[in-house]
């Protein structure tokens, strides 16, 4: 039998889904650990957006599903043959999938790619004030210190100059020299 892989992975982290939950408003499957950490948080279903913290229940007809699935590993060009309940095993063969910002593994293409647009600490971000022409790529997790750079600092002055009415321009400069 031949199984769309993408079917059995959670739709927020692209996992295998072994403990599957389903949404009471859409019926999307994710996974017991996506439900646990990321559902919580939320204020509306990021499927449907049906509004209010979406509602679950575990999906026991799935996981009986699963449970009596064969299946083919979807990395092993058809080499690999089993039952579903033995392919997380199987696929830990498989964390090939480098990030190349940080090294850390994955399985799955989906997976790598969440993690690089979302993820990973070191990946490449604009600063929050472009808008103010702080032209600065900086990596995520080195943020907090570029805020505190002086070029982050000049961007924030300038945009605060551009607010003040004229009256007091020449009061606030003398405020704002006092910093620099």
């Amino acid at each position: 039998m031949d199984v769309d892989i993408v079917r059995l992975l959670c739709c927020l982290c692209y996992d295998l889904i072994l403990q599957p939950k389903q949404l009471i408003c859409c019926g999307q499957r994710i996974c017991e650990l996506c439900s646990e950490s990321k559902l919580k948080l939320q204020t509306q279903c990021p499927f449907c957006t049906a509004p209010g913290i979406p509602e679950m229940k575990y999906d026991r007809g799935f996981r009986r599903e699963l449970e009596s699935l064969s299946i083919k590993c979807p990395r092993c060009n058809d080499q690999w043959f089993g039952l579903f309940a033995d392919l997380p095993t199987h696929l830990n063969n498989h964390y090939d999938l480098e990030c190349e910002n940080c090294g850390e593994k994955f399985v799955f293409s989906q997976q790598i790619e969440k993690h690089l647009n979302e993820n990973c600490k070191k990946r490449l971000v604009e600063c929050p004030l472009v808008f103010l022409h702080c032209s600065s790529k900086v990596i995520y997790e080195e943020m907090n210190q570029h805020c505190l750079s002086d070029q982050h600092q000049n961007c924030l002055i300038q945009f605060i100059k551009t607010l003040i009415p004229q009256t007091s321009q020449k009061h606030t400069n003398l405020a704002l020299e006092t910093l620099v």
